[in-house]
């Protein structure tokens, strides 16, 4: 995958991985995670691994917000799972889905759940309202994450760290280096998602992308992959990244 100069974080930072295995998890800096006062995760539906890890490192005020509600989602996987497994007598699929529900209902006790489709105008209004400059902001909203690119700019004095997924780059390319010109925090990672196609250059069309105000570094250049990178889709080749001036 070959991507502008520009988008290569300039040193090796300090990151561990927060989230699932595979596709849910992303590398940030343990010392932004510790330093946020609260965190606001854009994008959530049935996978909320990021977020039990980032509050299990801090115990911080938190809202999650998504356009479908996660309960619904659960719930219909969850009479669904049910029935396949008692006709084929699946028990350790059934008492799988039976903990990952239970897991949910322990972890919603310590968020805040929001309903909503995310459109332009809404973060500015969510940031006006916390009284800190050490906010983290994680983003996954499908596209929709245009439609805020210039609130995450006009709020970034009070953004401590961001984890965002790009989507549709061949559309968008011109937009994201203008944010990335426009955002004074540094790019502490970069990985490519390979759960979407590949074009006529061999280039995704999604990335990962992690900005920190105050990362740790550990070395003068950027290795890729990290250690603590995992394909998103398991079964799909890992992406190499190339950068051009």
């Amino acid at each position: 995958m070959y991507l502008p100069k520009l988008f290569k974080p300039d040193k090796e930072y300090r990151l561990i991985r927060l989230g699932k295995k595979n596709d849910g998890g992303y590398l940030v800096g343990i010392q932004t995670v510790n330093a946020s006062t609260h965190l606001i995760s854009l994008g959530i539906k049935d996978d909320w691994s990021f977020e039990k890890d980032f509050l299990k490192q801090n115990h911080i005020d938190s809202v999650c917000i998504d356009s479908e509600n996660i309960l619904d989602i659960l719930k219909k996987k969850f009479r669904s799972d049910i029935k396949s497994s008692i006709l084929s007598l699946n028990l350790i699929k059934l008492i799988k889905n039976i903990l990952i529900f239970l897991d949910y209902l322990s972890f919603k006790k310590k968020t805040k759940f929001i309903k909503k489709k995310i459109s332009t105008g809404d973060l500015n209004q969510l940031i006006s309202k916390i009284n800190s400059d050490k906010i983290f902001l994680k983003i996954d909203i499908e596209s929709s994450e245009y439609s805020i690119l210039n609130e995450i700019i006009q709020n970034q004095k009070k953004i401590v760290g961001l984890v965002i997924e790009f989507h549709d780059l061949d559309k968008n390319m011109n937009v994201i280096i203008d944010f990335i010109k426009k955002f004074k925090l540094k790019i502490t990672h970069l990985h490519a998602n390979n759960f979407s196609k590949v074009d006529k250059d061999e280039n995704m069309k999604i990335i990962e992308m992690s900005f920190e105000k105050s990362p740790e570094v550990i070395g003068n250049d950027k290795i890729f992959p990290n250690d603590l990178d995992m394909r998103n889709w398991k079964r799909g080749p890992e992406i190499k990244l190339n950068f051009y001036e």
